[in-house]
């Protein structure tokens, strides 16, 4: 037989490896001594950015919604107005302004609806309710009299929104009235 036949035993070695607590190494100590006040601090103040977002965010949606529900509920002029006047920044401040124009409109004051249509085109160029307003100018024209300017605007207005079918009929039938008032009835019907 062999010397390798001889099996000489392994040394044994203990291992060190089993799991126990440790003191946090002397490279994190110094960092924590030196940064730790400056890394709670600014930790400190991201966490207050964030709170205060939130919150502000939160008290928007609260208030967009509260002027969203006192606009539906306003049934005339004066309730129309304290909303545009409480919350004039609200996205409900557009249809607001034009539910204040139509108001007025139904009341007889032509004038100052007229001023609310424009001053709806004037701040809101490019918003959906656009078109509704242009009808509303038109129309405010037509009831107070003005029968030719309000038909060359009504001209304008059919050519200009033919696709936009919803308020086409109105047009027509505006232009037909501004037609029979000037006296063309063949033209108006």
């Amino acid at each position: 037989m062999s010397d390798n036949s001889k099996k000489t035993p392994l040394p044994t070695q203990t291992s060190n490896t089993t799991p126990h607590a440790e003191a946090p190494a002397p490279e994190m100590l110094v960092w924590l001594k030196t940064y730790g006040l400056s890394a709670a601090i600014g930790v400190g103040i991201v966490l207050v950015v964030i709170v205060s977002a939130t919150a502000y965010r939160n008290q928007q949606k609260k208030s967009n919604d509260v002027a969203f529900q006192q606009l539906m509920a306003a049934k005339n002029i004066q309730a129309i107005e304290q909303v545009l006047t409480q919350f004039p920044s609200s996205p409900s401040a557009p249809e607001a302004m034009l539910k204040l124009a139509n108001e007025r409109f139904h009341a007889g004051l032509y004038q100052e609806s007229m001023a609310g249509y424009d001053q709806f085109l004037a701040k809101y160029k490019d918003h959906p309710g656009k078109t509704t307003a242009e009808m509303g100018r038109l129309m405010c024209m037509e009831a107070s009299g003005r029968s030719a300017e309000a038909l060359a605007g009504l001209v304008a207005f059919t050519n200009q929104y033919a696709s936009q079918l919803y308020l086409i009929p109105q047009a027509v039938f505006a232009k037909a009235r501004c037609l029979q008032a000037m006296g063309q009835l063949l033209e108006a019907r």
